[in-house]
């Protein structure tokens, strides 16, 4: 099982070669240090000269069961509320470390979608992390959630992994 601080290096690579490949297109990143603001915002903010996005970046490992995890509860035990609840961000950025290419959402229209289609997929507790709390998520298939939300996918083989 993984350890925490496995996870936390997952998410900062996943971090780091989507802001390098945003980097690479031309934009401006500024990154949010305070636990509210990402709470809210989300990891990022990524400009253009006429335009800002607030962007939330997920990072998986690996791609092992072909499905995005659609967090809807933080901490089981407190009954927090997961990101696809809390988060504000414009755009969500899904990452797979293991494959050329990224996942760009638009974060409204995964709230809209979620509400009417989330529970049609199989819901899990994520015990990938070995911490305390508990994350709820939904499983849903990549060529579902990429067909019936606004999305690109972006290959970035050429940039970092």
């Amino acid at each position: 099982m993984k350890t925490y601080n496995d996870t936390v290096d997952t998410g900062l690579l996943g971090e780091r070669r989507v802001v390098g490949y945003l980097k690479k297109m031309g934009y401006t990143i500024e990154r949010y240090n305070t636990y509210s603001s990402q709470r809210v915002k989300g990891d990022i903010c990524v400009k253009s000269k006429d335009k800002s996005y607030d962007i939330e970046i997920k990072t998986e490992k690996a791609n092992k069961h072909g499905n995005f995890f659609i967090e809807v509860v933080s901490n089981s035990h407190t009954d927090a509320p997961g990101w696809l609840h809390y988060c504000n961000a414009d755009l969500l950025i899904y990452n797979f470390l293991d494959e050329d290419r990224i996942f760009c959402f638009d974060m409204k229209d995964l709230k809209r979608w979620s509400k009417h289609n989330i529970t049609k997929f199989p819901q899990k507790v994520q015990y990938s992390c070995n911490q305390q709390n508990e994350t709820i998520g939904y499983c849903v298939p990549i060529p579902t959630l990429t067909s019936e939300v606004k999305c690109k996918i972006h290959e970035v083989k050429t940039w970092t992994k």
